[in-house]
């Protein structure tokens, strides 16, 4: 099945991933998002907010993203890297 994870603190989906149940995706991810099943037409960079999908604006082709915009979203990537690495190491 396919999994959107939510930030918890943005509602919004930077990831879909594909697991064998939302058991298995919450026990991977809560403590980092909120694990939700995905409906069809919303995914990534759409909104999550009290069991209601919310469709992202359009990005504006002329507003690229700015250098600090991109290392944040790296920064968030490399943290839930290091808890999934810590976290298997641990287990």
């Amino acid at each position: 099945m396919n999994i959107a994870l939510i930030n918890k603190k943005t509602n919004i989906c930077e990831n879909i991933a594909i697991f064998e149940s939302l058991d298995i995706a919450g026990d991977m991810f809560s403590n980092i998002y909120f694990v939700v099943e995905t409906t069809d037409g919303f995914g990534i960079n759409d909104s999550y907010v009290d069991g209601i999908w919310i469709k992202a604006t359009p990005p504006d082709p002329e507003n690229k993203p700015t250098i600090e915009e991109m290392a944040k979203t790296i920064v968030s990537m490399q943290e839930a890297l290091n808890f999934l690495i810590l976290d298997s190491i641990t287990a």
